[in-house]
């Protein structure tokens, strides 16, 4: 957790925003006057900050129009100011007017027209009409926005990759559930794909639990599926059979044997060997996304397992293990599609690439 800054101690000249997160701080000095609110900037890094927000104990400051610090310059359109009374507000470029819409944290527009905001303890988008993101997926009035309670907990800024994806984290019912975006402020919608290159259009998957955010390739890690920024849904089953399709499970399993699974009961754990042909126990190395192999470490037993295929691999707990020794994790193995392109393949060319796809409508 970040170190705690009055907002009016925060210095901005360096301060880049990529997440906006609340958070609870039970502190003993709040007032009996104030209450306290708490809002994380970039909490997933290792310099975060947390921000406190002093209101009257009931309802927002009172009303002001003075502008006391200019937090930047015109970008996309509008410039952020702080006002005497503590509140964030905008100043429009075309006319060069404060605007009436009143925030405890606010970020710039980006290129999207999109900009961050934080108030009375909730975290969201808004447009450059100044509507507020509800955890419905549309853009509505903050009255109606703060009647309903609609907002999130964390969000994020857009990815850099091919389509640009920001996550989104809200609660419900005392659990977590994240969601992403696209850059028209449309909740994304992703496609289960299965084993068969099946993708299943009539069951969209809009809200999952512990949300990452879109890395590099376009891809992000929830639970045992990766979705794609194109909205396809895989697992590492589908993600092998389209390394079938490709060549790229031959090119990793240059050697393909047949392998022995054997079962032994350890203080009352059931663990897994493997042997080769002639009987000796096999050996594994792992390798990474960048298709290094390490061998300075070998792997002979496995808390799980499950027999090889005649195809020369095992899959379980997402990993693959291959009859030439070599073991890849699900996220090392996206990453190598990703950096061969095979990922852009399989997004883009879905119909053609896989010669067994159809679309359930």
């Amino acid at each position: 957790m970040g170190k705690i800054v009055k907002i009016s101690n925060l210095d901005f000249s360096n301060l880049e925003v990529n997440s906006i997160s609340y958070t609870w701080i039970d502190e003993e000095n709040n007032l009996e006057d104030k209450r306290m609110l708490y809002y994380e900037i970039n909490r997933r890094s290792n310099d975060s900050i947390i921000i406190k927000i002093e209101l009257p104990k009931i309802g927002r400051p009172g009303f002001s129009n003075e502008i006391v610090k200019i937090i930047s310059n015109f970008i996309n359109g509008f410039k952020i100011v702080i006002l005497s009374n503590g509140e964030f507000a905008y100043v429009s470029e075309s006319n060069n007017e404060l605007l009436p819409y009143r925030y405890d944290f606010a970020c710039n527009f980006n290129e999207y027209g999109l900009a961050m905001v934080a108030k009375e303890g909730v975290v969201s988008w808004i447009n450059k009409n100044f509507e507020i993101l509800s955890q419905q997926g549309i853009f509505i009035d903050e009255k109606t926005f703060f009647s309903s309670n609609s907002g999130f907990t964390d969000i994020g800024k857009f990815s850099n990759g091919k389509i640009p994806l920001a996550v989104l984290n809200y609660s419900s019912c005392g659990d977590y559930f994240g969601s992403y975006i696209d850059t028209n402020g449309q909740i994304k919608q992703f496609y289960n794909v299965d084993e068969n290159g099946t993708i299943d259009k009539t069951q969209e998957n809009d809200s999952f639990c512990h949300v990452s955010e879109f890395n590099q390739y376009d891809y992000s890690i929830v639970g045992p599926f990766a979705l794609l920024s194109s909205g396809l849904m895989i697992d590492i089953f589908v993600l092998i059979e389209f390394c079938k399709k490709f060549g790229l499970l031959n090119e990793i399993n240059n050697n393909v044997e047949k392998i022995t699974r054997e079962e032994k009961e350890e203080a009352g754990d059931y663990l897994s060997y493997y042997y080769d042909k002639n009987k000796h126990l096999k050996k594994f190395y792992s390798m990474d996304g960048d298709e290094i192999v390490d061998s300075s470490q070998e792997i002979t037993v496995f808390c799980e397992g499950e027999d090889f295929n005649d195809e020369g691999y095992t899959i379980f707990s997402n990993k693959v293990l291959f009859s030439n020794g070599i073991i890849i994790h699900f996220y090392d193995l996206l990453n190598i599609c990703a950096k061969r392109g095979l990922l852009d393949k399989i997004s883009s060319n879905f119909n053609e690439l896989s010669g067994n796809v159809r679309l359930v409508k």
